[in-house]
């Protein structure tokens, strides 16, 4: 966001998003408010800053997804990252807190299928097929998600069969309907570009934006 910004006040020209909508996306906390405002559903969630008390509030349920709260390239994610009881949880708050020195942010664990969906355009938005990320040695009950690992580590996804394909077996109600949530997405947060969300989709089909 950075550099967008100083090609912003030396007036050059560059592709991808403005400094503004970086900054958005950047943080989860001040993305997920914008959803929410414009009626796009995103899981329960609730920030927590260095030096401020840490309580689990009673609206979010465990399990929860603890990240930082202002990173990108799912740094600071790992297995650990999914909390089932509160010591956990405030264990990897502090975690974020004391050795990445960071803000934090926790959102309910949505159990379902995770997509990545990209989208561009400015007055014509154009939404790109699904992509999923397969763990095919993954044990059975473990959580499918992105970590810093899962996504960079190419020993670790090689021991574990991850692959990034498009995805396959979704209805076509389904397709219109994750197409539908990333447009408005997309133009509740301004964009003009082009962006990837990340998604996950529940048993009955509801879609959230991660």
């Amino acid at each position: 966001k950075n550099m967008a910004a100083v090609l912003e006040l030396l007036d050059i020209p560059f592709t991808g998003a403005s400094s503004g909508v970086l900054f958005l996306c950047n943080n989860k906390a001040l993305s997920k408010k914008i959803f929410v405002h414009h009626k796009v559903k995103v899981s329960k969630f609730t920030p927590y800053y260095r030096g401020k008390r840490i309580v689990v509030p009673k609206k979010l349920k465990l399990p929860a997804v603890i990240k930082p709260l202002c990173e990108e390239a799912s740094r600071g994610i790992s297995q650990a990252s999914i909390v089932d009881s509160v010591q956990c949880f405030v264990e990897r708050i502090k975690f974020i807190h004391e050795n990445l020195q960071l803000d934090a942010i926790a959102e309910e664990y949505i159990e379902g299928r995770e997509f990545y969906v990209s989208v561009l355009g400015f007055k014509q938005i154009t939404v790109l097929p699904a992509r999923v990320m397969l763990f095919t040695n993954m044990p059975e009950g473990e959580p499918r998600i992105a970590t810093y690992k899962a996504k960079w580590d190419d020993a670790y996804r090689k021991k574990w069969g991850i692959k990034s394909v498009a995805a396959s077996k979704i209805s076509e109600d389904l397709q219109k309907k994750m197409a539908d949530v990333c447009k408005r997405a997309y133009r509740a947060m301004d964009m003009d570009s082009y962006v990837r969300f990340d998604i996950r989709v529940d048993a009955n089909d509801e879609v959230y934006i991660i």
